[in-house]
């Protein structure tokens, strides 16, 4: 389920927004001058997707609209009249139009309206810093008797995602050695690949041990060794089947991978004179040119932001989810919000989500207007501005 229009009416007794997603960039732009709104219509949508009543209570709305395409239209209202006060939602469908209102606070609409698939949302706000997350228990070496900063909590679920993901692959490796010996009996079954194609996937092979090693996915001693010998017809039909397995054991990494080379990638281009290095028991970490290893807490502010807020957005956010981001623009330099459109989209691309996000920053919108949505003060009191 996507949306592909919000319409808020009565936002603060003043304003009627309509809102429009881009459906094929997947990235939406909220501008316009404090006070129109921005913030308010992220807080109706999480407060709507997290079913908090009374979250939605108190921003002061008439009705919040949204269109879900083949699902319909969800409409919630806020009703005071002698009979109900409260929220009242409908859900208009091509099966037909449903009313139903909420009596307790653990009641989520979308059980009793119910939709092809759920939309989630994951509401990023201003306050990224001070966000807390349940650190895992695992690793003694972050154990310690004060709050971590959030910059060291999501260093110690980076490095236990990395560790489960290892895991699987040795649990992949082990269940195809395993079977290796029987495979190689039946290998008559299947042709054996060219010299050529061998050749070729074998040198993809070592080149995607190069890059586990290199994001710290992998140690060069647990990488998939590469026959180095020249590959002749006797040979062909062992290695068919041992190239088939040595593709199957490193793809458990291809989605991980993907994400820590998208994450070293743009951190690499922003933050001067340090290295960061992902892997081992500490999951993140960075270096000085000089070689001297940086506590995560001694990062900037801009830096702690940036790296939050890619992390968040990465590793944290569900595919098909709708993320409502809050001025990414927050302690970056204004070269870091020219460039982070473009790395936004990016993310998207490989993470498969939507992001509404509300800025007051032209450096953050840059070159990309035709992404924005301008919310406006209604005619009658533009007029008078």
């Amino acid at each position: 389920m996507r949306i592909r229009e919000i319409r808020v009416f009565g936002l603060f007794d003043l304003f009627d927004h309509v809102i429009p997603l881009n459906q094929d960039e997947r990235v939406t732009i909220l501008h316009g001058p404090n006070g129109f709104g921005k913030t308010a219509v992220l807080r109706l949508l999480r407060a709507l997707f997290e079913c908090d009543y009374e979250a939605l209570n108190r921003v002061p709305f008439g009705a919040l609209e949204l269109d879900l395409g083949a699902d319909g239209t969800l409409r919630v209202e806020r009703t005071s009249t002698e009979k109900e006060t409260g929220l009242r939602f409908t859900r208009t469908a091509p099966g037909g139009v449903k009313t139903w209102r909420p009596e307790r606070r653990d009641e989520p609409w979308y059980e009793t309206l119910p939709f092809t698939a759920p939309l989630r949302v994951r509401f990023i706000t201003t306050q990224r810093l001070l966000a807390r997350r349940e650190a895992p228990k695992t690793l003694s070496l972050f154990q310690q008797p004060q709050p971590l900063s959030v910059v060291k909590e999501l260093a110690i679920e980076l490095a236990t995602r990395i560790e489960e993901t290892q895991a699987a692959y040795g649990r992949r490796a082990q269940e195809l050695d395993r079977e290796f010996p029987a495979r190689l009996l039946q290998r008559n079954t299947h042709p054996a690949l060219t010299v050529e194609e061998l050749q070729r996937r074998l040198r993809e092979i070592e080149q995607k041990n190069q890059r586990l090693v290199t994001a710290g996915l992998l140690d060069a001693q647990s990488a998939v060794a590469v026959p180095v010998e020249k590959v002749d017809e006797e040979a062909r039909s062992v290695l068919s089947v041992f190239v088939t397995d040595a593709e199957k054991k490193l793809g458990v990494f291809d989605d991980l991978l993907a994400r820590v080379e998208l994450l070293r990638e743009v951190v690499g281009r922003r933050f001067l004179f340090k290295t960061l290095i992902t892997g081992g028991e500490h999951g993140i970490q960075f270096k000085t040119v000089k070689g001297k290893t940086l506590d995560l807490d001694d990062l900037s502010s801009g830096e702690q932001h940036e790296l939050v807020l890619l992390y968040d957005l990465l590793f944290c956010v569900e595919r098909g989810a709708l993320v409502l981001l809050d001025e990414p623009e927050i302690s970056l330099h204004i070269s870091w919000q020219n460039e982070f459109i473009d790395d936004l989209s990016r993310v998207v691309k490989l993470c498969g989500f939507d992001v509404l996000l509300a800025t007051h920053s032209p450096d953050i919108i840059g070159k990309h207007w035709d992404l924005t949505v301008e919310l406006k003060a209604p005619p009658e009191l533009a007029a008078r501005a």
